[in-house]
């Protein structure tokens, strides 16, 4: 994919002019990304790299916690990063209230125990990170989630 021009500034849109505009503007109107993960070094490592890539991060410790603050955002939040693993509600309950508050919403699941059968439930729908994650894999999941029209 070639790089667009708002990609140095740490804007992910794709370079593909039938999308370019859309993406870039749902990704300006919505930069918040929402990440959901009960493991706070996980949680502030994913903020990190977030934010130095130009995003306002808002980080839920739980399942309960990350829908009060999709609900609080108002359709604000452009992705939600879910763990599947989490002691209240976890990643895999918490996607369907999710799309109810915000059926636009991209999702990207994160853990470090399922595979590709329980994701298949969901086809396309949303990406998968596996932990443990890197800057590179974060970024480039993060990226190909909000260029998906």
């Amino acid at each position: 994919m070639a790089e667009s021009p708002l990609t140095s500034a740490g804007i992910f849109c794709t370079a593909d002019a039938t999308t370019y505009v859309k993406n870039c503007r749902y990704v300006l109107e919505k930069r918040v990304i929402l990440v959901v993960d009960d493991e706070e070094y996980v949680a502030k490592l994913a903020k990190a790299i977030l934010m130095r890539s130009g995003f306002d991060v808002t980080i839920a410790q739980s399942g309960r916690a990350g829908l009060e603050a999709v609900q609080a955002k108002a359709g604000r939040v452009a992705l939600a990063l879910l763990d599947v693993r989490m002691p209240d509600i976890d990643g895999l309950s918490l996607l369907p209230l999710l799309r109810e508050a915000d059926p636009n919403m991209k999702v990207i699941l994160t853990s470090g125990y399922i595979g590709e059968n329980v994701l298949s439930q969901f086809g396309d729908e949303v990406g998968f990170l596996q932990k443990p994650f890197n800057v590179a894999g974060l970024t480039a999941a993060v990226e190909t989630a909000l260029s998906v029209a």
